[in-house]
């Protein structure tokens, strides 16, 4: 109790001497002497500013919007140019009350009260550029944008955003308000290459701008934040969560009446067209989402005039093109398929087949189905398998397998890991597996992982993109050594020993993979089973599998349909892996290839697994 006392009596000595120190500060020295700091440490940027007034002037002419051109591997072939420009210029007076506030709602709700610039945004941007290594942190009001659009470009620096705010206290001393918006209406990026708001509404609606009603008005003004993110197609959920938002904030603002937002409905959509047709348009599709995920925008690209370089090789991508048509021409209506080809050991994408329609339709290459069987290299090189011995189940032999797949490039995925784990206990690990769900590209790179001999490496498409001088995105950097076990060169090579079939391609070209199928029906709906060396089971197969590599290539092909069913040729009879979808491989795999000098495999070819071990084994 004491000792208590005295430690008491200290602090309460210890605070009255704080308190008497404390009023003897002269606080107003103090405060004279942090206003002197500040002002020094804000001394330069008020003077840049200040510089900035007098250098930086709005130009004369406007900044002319260009399309951007993605080309082959070489550098030199157009793939496709992207933002053919669909621009028709209207009056603000041609444009809604209710549409306006819309646009106003989603990006600028104290348009008419603001003098050019929102500083709270503009407070916010620095601190999230000054904190983080992205420096593209927003804030920018509907002046800052129109002049962003106008004379700026996308770019997403300090010094453009400098330039811009100033431009944009200019721009609002040259031009009124109506003016301004008026010419950002005309330039904004709607989605689906839709510059300007009388564009969208055609394109979106099938109407001029002048016939749209509030809520169609939101559908757009939803768009200009991110127009892909929030295309109402694409995106549906997200798009008319955000639409719903809008119309929350118009009635906040007094524009339309609460009950009126809350019982909105989502207006119809015209569905989506596009003059990328065909395999390339899922190649700009590709592209499009790898450049947006490195900061550069759907707008930047079809504005900027990028030079965009693709790891897409010309003489590839059209054997894809002759193989898949073939192999779509053998098999009944509605048959759909893939193919994905990957250099090994860097990841680039040399081929890629997502389908025959074209940008803006469902990819296949990159849907998820079960592997059927493919993924058994794995599986049987993790339990170190030497000859015509039984699969089990057992829990570490499971994870053991599908550790091996994830280390050489397959995804994990929920539901597959769920299968798993809740597996029949009479089932083999290959049947467990095998529905795994995989994409196509993903399992091409997976091939990659094991042709390189353990060096794994992402799949991109994108090689580099630049404007002018400017590189925007570098080349991305070579494969790595694959995570344990697969990142072992020795493990590596030893899964070569389970590859299903080896074939020699024209030029004494050496190729070694694997085939697998999904049946449906039958009594057990195990249903996944790759092909059986020496002879077929009988079964009706939806889904087929190959996939192998070269030194060169590694590529995955698929087969199937949007909702399971038989895979038939159009005469009816059954399709599997080892029949139309290896030939559609085989001859693929040599037309890519053909003229291209022959490369030695990494490991000894075995070429002893057809989808159950081998007696040849051994």
């Amino acid at each position: 109790m004491g000792e208590r006392t005295r430690v008491g009596r200290i602090v309460a000595w210890r605070g009255r001497a704080i308190r008497r120190w404390l009023r003897k500060v002269r606080w107003g020295r103090v405060a004279v002497g942090i206003l002197t700091v500040v002002a020094v440490l804000a001394a330069p940027v008020l003077g840049g500013i200040v510089a900035a007034f007098q250098v930086i002037d709005l130009p004369d002419h406007v900044r002319k919007s260009e399309a951007s051109v993605l080309y082959y591997s070489d550098g030199v072939t157009e793939l496709a140019r992207v933002g053919v420009q669909d621009r028709t210029p209207v009056t603000l007076a041609e444009v809604p009350m209710g549409v306006r506030h819309a646009v106003l709602a989603a990006e600028d709700r104290t348009f008419y009260q603001h003098a050019a610039i929102s500083w709270r945004g503009v407070a916010r941007a620095l601190v999230s550029n000054a904190t983080s290594d992205d420096n593209t942190q927003g804030a920018s009001t509907i002046t800052q944008q129109f002049v962003k659009n106008t004379y700026l470009g996308q770019e997403r620096t300090m010094s453009r955003k400098l330039s811009e705010a100033v431009l944009s206290i200019k721009a609002e001393r040259r031009f009124s308000k109506d003016q301004i918006l008026e010419g950002y209406l005309n330039t904004i990026y709607f989605g689906r290459g839709a510059y300007g708001i009388d564009s969208a509404a055609k394109i979106y609606f099938g109407k001029r701008v002048r016939d749209l009603t509030p809520e169609q008005g939101a559908v757009l003004a939803a768009s200009i934040k991110s127009p892909t993110g929030y295309d109402p197609v694409r995106n549906r959920a997200a798009a008319e969560v955000r639409w719903r938002y809008l119309l929350g904030n118009m009635a906040a603002a007094g524009w339309i009446p609460a009950a009126e937002a809350k019982t909105a409905k989502y207006p119809a959509i015209a569905p989506e067209t596009s003059p990328l047709t065909g395999a390339n348009g899922y190649v700009v599709a590709l592209a499009e989402r790898e450049l947006r995920a490195h900061g550069i925008t759907d707008q930047q690209l079809r504005t900027d005039g990028l030079r965009i370089v693709t790891t897409i090789d010309r003489q590839a991508q059209a054997a894809a093109e002759r193989a898949m048509t073939g192999a779509l021409k053998g098999a009944a209506a509605g048959t759909r398929g893939a193919l994905v080809s990957i250099q090994p050991g860097t990841g680039a994408i040399r081929a890629y087949y997502g389908g025959n329609q074209g940008y803006g339709y469902l990819d296949y290459a990159r849907g998820s189905y079960p592997s059927g069987g493919t993924l058994l290299p794995f599986i049987l090189a993790a339990l170190k398998l030497g000859g015509p011995q039984p699969l089990t189940t057992k829990d570490d032999d499971v994870a053991s397998a599908r550790a091996v797949a994830l280390a050489a490039g397959i995804p994990r995925s929920a539901a597959g890991d769920r299968e798993a784990a809740h597996h029949d206990p009479h089932e083999s690990v290959t049947s467990v597996l095998a529905r795994y769900p995989v994409t196509p590209t993903a399992l091409a790179a997976s091939m990659g992982t094991v042709a390189a001999a353990g060096t794994r490496a992402a799949p991109h498409v994108v090689h580099s993109a630049s404007e002018g001088t400017d590189v925007l995105y570098p080349a991305p950097p070579a494969g790595r050594p694959a995570p344990p076990p697969m990142g072992s060169r020795p493990y590596a090579i030893s899964v070569q020993a389970f590859f299903g079939w080896s074939a020699t391609l024209p030029g004494n070209r050496w190729a070694e993979g694997v085939t697998g199928s999904q049946s449906i029906g039958g009594p057990v709906k195990r249903a996944v089973r790759a092909t059986v060396d020496g002879g077929a089971v009988p079964r009706a197969d939806a889904t087929a599998w190959a996939t192998g590599f070269t030194p060169e290539l590694a590529t995955a092909l698929w087969l199937g349909h949007d909702k399971a069913a038989p895979l038939t040729s159009p005469s009816g009879t059954p399709i599997d892996g080892r029949g139309t979808a290896a030939a559609a491989w085989t001859a693929y795999t040599g037309q890519a290839l053909a003229g291209v000098p022959v490369s030695q495999p990494r490991y000894p070819s075995a070429g002893i697994l057809c989808g159950t071990v081998c007696p040849k084994a051994g």
